[in-house]
């Protein structure tokens, strides 16, 4: 059981404001935002108003500061509220923000945020712009974390050339040195759509063990540059080693199910003519469905892979992260 400031989780409203969804078109309704975390700020013990959209003034007077602002904001007057929300809505005014500003002014929000909650002037040092959230901050921390959860998501679909990606893991392959290698991500990247399409027109050829040649080299390269972020390098380049160190990292099932197709690879890729004379021949009408479904069962793997990896770089390797202050330094109470 979670515990709040309040000691008691209301589930129903956590699980609202845990999955609401905040951008509609890549906008976000403003004073619905407002509402919404102004009560989670109060079931906190963080704030409590009369007026609901002060939070939401905030964030328009902040993000007003831009040159860019005319562009990010979208009113929309006259709505057809429903009367359950005209204390969301004043006047029925709806105002819509482009994500866009969020990326550049989210953390400046945060930050003042604190300062408003907390009616103090807080000098722009090197603490943690999200300095005012702890880990009893059971709904404040859960809608904020969507609400950057889903900014990442934004990036990720408007990133099709990949190079946001690319960028993301450069800066963390690179911290120590002095190097660049966004671009060579990206090469792998396109080299891995060739193989995709290769491996598509072996399988539709009858051409099973180079589709599944091409599949470990897929899966293989995903699962090294996932230990390269975590700074662990294996001894050797088999599937069999980066299996083990991914699983020491991540009991993932995805992992354990790569592992079970190993093992099917190998018996397929060497069981033909690999035998020793007490074996049992394996006959080629059973070597050709093993191959077969072997392949097929890589294609699925490899886009599973794909997905968890880009998930992965994008969602744990986004700037775009939260945490409650005392679980960043370690500590737990609150600030002095």
């Amino acid at each position: 059981m979670m515990e709040t400031n309040n000691n008691q989780v209301d589930q129903k409203f956590y699980e609202f404001i845990k999955n609401y969804s905040f951008f509609n078109e890549g906008r976000l309704d403003v004073y619905a935002f407002s509402v919404y975390l102004s009560e989670c700020l109060s079931r906190d013990n963080k704030y409590t108003s009369n007026n609901p959209n002060l939070i939401g003034q905030l964030l328009i007077k902040i993000v007003s500061e831009s040159p860019q602002a005319p562009s990010w904001f979208q009113k929309l007057t006259n709505a057809e509220v429903p009367q359950d929300q005209f204390h969301i809505y004043p006047n029925g005014e709806l105002i819509l923000l482009h994500v866009t500003a969020f990326i550049e002014y989210i953390h400046q929000f945060i930050w003042t945020l604190g300062e408003y909650l907390q009616n103090i002037n807080k000098a722009n040092d090197d603490n943690y712009y999200a300095y005012w959230l702890q880990s009893t901050d059971v709904y404040s921390y859960a809608f904020l974390n969507k609400l950057f959860c889903d900014i990442r998501g934004l990036t990720k679909e408007v990133d099709s050339s990949g190079e946001l990606k690319a960028q993301l893991q450069n800066i963390i392959l690179t911290k120590e040195f002095e190097i660049d290698v966004t671009e060579t991500l990206l090469v792998k990247d396109s080299i891995t759509e060739i193989a995709n399409a290769r491996i598509t027109k072996a399988i539709k050829d009858g051409y099973y063990l180079e589709a599944i040649t091409l599949q470990e080299s897929i899966i293989s390269d995903k699962l090294a540059l996932f230990l390269s972020h975590k700074k662990k390098q294996s001894d050797s380049k088999s599937l069999y080693e980066l299996i083990s160190l991914c699983l020491k990292i991540n009991k993932l099932e995805l992992f354990s199910k790569v592992d079970e197709w190993r093992k099917k690879r190998n018996t397929t890729i060497h069981g033909l003519v690999r035998s020793t004379p007490f074996e049992k021949q394996l006959a080629i009408t059973d070597f050709d469905n093993l191959a077969k479904d072997t392949a097929l069962q890589g294609t699925n793997l490899v886009k599973k892979i794909q997905i968890w990896f880009d998930d992965y770089v994008y969602h744990e390797l986004h700037p775009f992260q939260i945490k409650p202050y005392d679980q960043l330094i370690g500590i737990k109470g609150p600030l002095n």
